[in-house]
């Protein structure tokens, strides 16, 4: 039989592989949030009517003709 010795493993790269394991349940985590934030707002949409909302039509078409009809400053650069 023969016996190999196999060389310790670097602290460096136990050291690395817990930043990692700890760096990613971090990533999931957040893309867990994410997600469940975008299905709450879109539930959170559906919850409401047209009715419900009371959008007042003239406001908002008085607003959006303003917003399209500003006069854009061009800037010149020398």
């Amino acid at each position: 039989m023969s016996r190999i010795n196999l060389p310790k493993p670097d602290k460096f790269y136990l050291l690395f592989v817990f930043v990692m394991i700890v760096v990613s349940s971090f990533v999931i985590y957040v893309f867990k949030v994410i997600f469940e934030s975008i299905t709450t707002s879109a539930d959170i949409g559906t919850q409401f009517t047209e009715v419900e909302l009371k959008i007042d039509r003239e406001k908002l078409d008085r607003a959006v003709k303003i917003a399209t009809d500003k006069k854009v400053v061009e800037l010149e650069i020398k």
